[in-house]
């Protein structure tokens, strides 16, 4: 415990206004008196000093000083392990989708194993939600067949351009699900009718492949002679 020091007639250097303490320190030493002093061991007045530092006399607030000291040493070495708690919230969906952020995916099945007649098409609607980037992964069981989308300025019309590569009379079936054939979604349609240069690659699409609309349109055409099972699948990214 501190004691400020009582105001007493401290005596003068001969011929000088500096005050000194007549009884000398504990290293023998005459102290000027400073802002705080308390009684040492000694029973003598001292300032606070890293020779003298100020006791404390709350043996309990050591006691946890000490305890807090140890668990940190233990933590640092490793001999004592930490618990940490994460906090979060629950993530909100929109229309059965999860309304994920920034470097998320997420999957949906937009047409499910869809018997489509010789000649029919098939349609569908996709929420964009936000996303950055729209995967296209289509099966089918008989070929060919045709996938469209709409664009980003009309979402009434379907075009083959609005998707890369373009999926047009595709002589290919794609009928395990482990297997599906993967389109870029592309809300401009790039396409020389519109000035724009149709991509070559992937790497060229993507620079298409801006934030769509609300919402995207897709639709299948079974060009075969006989009925198709169809199942579209979308894969929505936040970058």
């Amino acid at each position: 415990m501190a004691f400020e020091l009582p105001v007493l007639p401290f005596p003068k250097i001969p011929g000088t206004t500096t005050p000194y303490i007549a009884s000398p320190d504990a290293s023998g030493k005459h102290t000027v008196p400073s802002s705080q002093y308390f009684k040492n061991a000694s029973n003598l007045w001292v300032p606070v000093s890293a020779a003298d530092p100020l006791p404390a006399s709350d043996a309990g607030l050591q006691a946890k000083v000490e305890n807090l000291e140890s668990k940190l040493d233990g933590i640092l070495d490793g001999s004592t392990p930490a618990n940490a708690q994460l906090t979060g919230s629950t993530v909100a969906k929109t229309d059965g989708v999860a309304s994920l952020g920034v470097g998320e995916a997420a999957v949906e099945t937009v047409i499910n194993a869809a018997s489509v007649a010789a000649g029919e098409s098939v349609y569908a609607v996709m929420q964009a939600n936000g996303a950055i980037e729209v995967w296209v992964l289509l099966n089918a069981d008989q070929q060919p067949w045709t996938l469209w989308a709409t664009t980003i300025w009309d979402t009434n019309s379907f075009y083959t351009a609005a998707l890369h590569p373009i999926r047009e009379a595709v002589a290919t079936t794609y009928a395990s699900l482990h297997n599906p054939a993967v389109s870029l979604y592309m809300p401009l349609a790039p396409h020389p009718f519109r000035g724009l240069i149709e991509p070559g690659s992937v790497a060229e699409a993507r620079q298409y492949s801006l934030v769509p609309g609300s919402t995207v349109g897709l639709r299948v055409e079974n060009g075969s002679a006989v009925t198709a099972t169809i199942t579209v699948r979308v894969i929505r990214i936040w970058k």
